[in-house]
């Protein structure tokens, strides 16, 4: 069978390789340590950059992706894509992650806005978000250990 070489068709294609890193994120500490260890920590205090954890019902990490690396002061969100990965992997639950360089660890109502915003897209295929996690240098802050997040998401 030939395969279709257009360059107007692009693909998306999920790569499965083994990490030495925990698997099972069930507490914010695990998903926290998860995601130092795989955050570009040059850019950490430098330009904002957004993660999504793919996880499976048991909490165990399928994957992982850096949607987009951002500015000083703002990260874009391409919601279909991160739609895209989550279904192709056919997880079941996801947890968001970005950093600010400024080290402040407060949501932003635009932090708060998007969480929603993604949510309410994964909600049609039955994909929760768990939490959503902001990374500084020092520290990180859990919308779901602070309640941000509506148990509708949840």
């Amino acid at each position: 069978m030939k395969t279709n070489n257009n360059p107007r068709f692009s693909e998306l294609k999920v790569r499965y390789r083994k990490m030495k890193l925990p698997t099972k994120l069930d507490s914010t500490y695990y998903s926290a340590f998860y995601l130092r260890q795989i955050w570009d920590k040059s850019l950490i205090s430098i330009q904002e950059q957004f993660y999504v954890v793919f996880l499976n019902q048991n909490m165990e990490v399928i994957g992982w992706r850096n949607l987009n690396t951002g500015t000083g002061t703002e990260c874009l969100v391409d919601v279909k894509l991160l739609s895209a990965i989550a279904l192709q992997c056919l997880c079941c639950n996801v947890i968001l992650a970005h950093n600010h360089p400024s080290g402040n660890l407060r949501p932003s109502k635009a932090d708060e806005t998007l969480t929603w915003r993604i949510a309410s897209v994964l909600k049609l295929f039955d994909i929760k978000i768990l939490d959503h996690i902001i990374l500084t240098i020092d520290g990180y802050y859990s919308f779901a250990d602070h309640n941000i997040m509506s148990s509708q998401i949840l």
